[in-house]
């Protein structure tokens, strides 16, 4: 099945956005197709739009094994500070602590590279998977998690509407990824959740503490997205203020800034005495 082109974080750009659409809304009893994203144009032309089945939740796996029980929140966590008040049983992080955050892969060019710099950096990362990316490419799902990095769920489709879907096709956004990744590595995504495009909702906090989740904002938006240049990216990366959730991405196009970014300022940032953590 090829991949679906995945939308950027927080792009409004009309010209360039493909609408997306649920191509069938049926009962919970029944397979449900959901549109694939496609707002991010690929320079390598990996992406194709799609519809994706994903079961019903008749069929539909649990979650995790034991859902960890997490309160509704009301709003999404921001910072390391936020997640360490917020989540039971998470243990305070160093004082100097901060977080990159990594979203839309796994990609079949980008995600590797990524992967041998933080290696190379001596750092771990929380990677946002897409659903229908992990069922692409399960051998980049088991090189994060044997990389020793944390795994986040970022839906099945990214789709940015997701507050405006149906609860059922929320939940499944959240299930199928579960799957997905568990089927690649053989561990789920146990804790973290990200909204498309930071859209969050009622019915989407709902939907991820049902599924033993907490959702998971950033402070620091790199905008690496936009392909700024690796000037800017780097320039953000290395003014994130401790305790922050930083906002990089390893997937939906060409991710060379990034790479090139996170090469100058993580250094920079370890030598003020920075520690680099994962959300697990």
């Amino acid at each position: 099945m090829p991949e679906p082109e995945v939308a950027r974080p927080g792009d409004r750009d009309r010209t360039e956005r493909i609408s997306r659409r649920t191509l069938l809304r049926a009962g919970a009893t029944v397979p449900l197709l959901l549109s694939a994203a496609a707002c991010a144009r690929d320079p390598a032309g990996e992406y194709a739009t799609t519809a994706i089945e994903v079961r019903g939740s008749a069929g539909a796996p649990t979650p995790s094994p034991t859902p960890t029980t997490f309160p509704v929140q009301q709003k999404a966590i921001y910072t390391l500070a936020e997640y360490a008040a917020r989540t039971p049983g998470a243990q305070p992080f160093a004082a100097k602590a901060i977080a990159l955050t990594l979203d839309d892969g796994p990609h079949a060019v980008w995600t590797p590279k990524m992967l041998r710099l933080l290696k190379q950096l001596d750092i771990h990362a929380t990677f946002f998977m897409i659903g229908v990316q992990a069922k692409g490419h399960p051998d980049l799902i088991k090189a994060i998690h044997d990389g020793g990095h944390a795994l986040g769920n970022h839906t099945y489709n990214h789709l940015e509407t997701l507050p405006h879907l149906s609860v059922p096709n929320i939940r499944q956004q959240i299930v199928a990824t579960q799957d997905a990744v568990f089927k690649a590595c053989g561990a789920y995504p146990r804790v973290f959740f990200r909204a498309p495009g930071g859209n969050w909702g009622p019915p989407v906090f709902a939907e991820v503490a049902a599924a033993g989740m907490m959702p998971i904002h950033w402070q620091t938006d790199t905008n690496d997205w936009t392909r700024p240049g690796t000037s800017s990216i780097e320039r953000r990366v290395a003014g994130a203020p401790v305790g922050s959730i930083v906002l990089c991405h390893d997937g939906g196009g060409d991710r060379s800034e990034t790479i090139a970014a996170l090469t100058q300022a993580v250094p920079a940032l370890k030598a003020r005495g920075y520690q680099f953590v994962t959300l697990a």
